[in-house]
């Protein structure tokens, strides 16, 4: 009888331990899983495509020339895909004035003609690009400046 009682406490030694064992197993597997799942999302990094067109338009992958000649135009030295010319608007002695263009996919080597009007103004040049807009400036005779 003294064998029976002595099997009966190792088993259940055996079974206390075992549960621990399983207790402690569970909590650390739903530990790395809670620390998985818990990453903060801010790691994410959201594009500024607006500042993204700013750095191709000043001196990077979009080169585009005001010529302010007899017969203004726009020079597309070089371009990335997907720029989009939707205005050119003059700035005439302090008032802006559209002078409506057709939308235009810009293209290395296109020229764009502008009215003879607009030789010697300002120009603003509304860009897209990546689904987001921006402008840029042109002096005569310079190339565009991002704004």
């Amino acid at each position: 009888m003294y064998h029976s009682k002595e099997r009966i406490n190792k088993a259940q030694s055996n079974l206390i331990a075992f549960l621990i064992a399983m207790v402690v197993i569970v909590l650390f597997i739903f530990g790395i899983f809670f620390a998985i799942s818990s990453v903060p999302q801010n790691d994410v990094q959201i594009l500024n495509y607006h500042s993204l067109i700013q750095q191709q338009v000043n001196g990077g992958a979009v080169d585009i020339y005001f010529n302010a000649s007899s017969s203004p135009s726009l020079v597309v030295f070089n371009t990335t895909s997907g720029y989009k010319l939707l205005s050119v608007y003059a700035n005439e002695g302090g008032e802006w004035v559209n002078l409506n263009i057709n939308l235009t996919i810009l293209q290395p080597g296109e020229v764009i003609q502008l009215p003879s009007y607009s030789s010697q103004d300002e120009l603003t040049l509304e860009l897209e690009a990546y689904n987001t807009t921006s402008f840029a400036l042109a002096d005569p005779n310079s190339t565009v400046i991002s704004s």
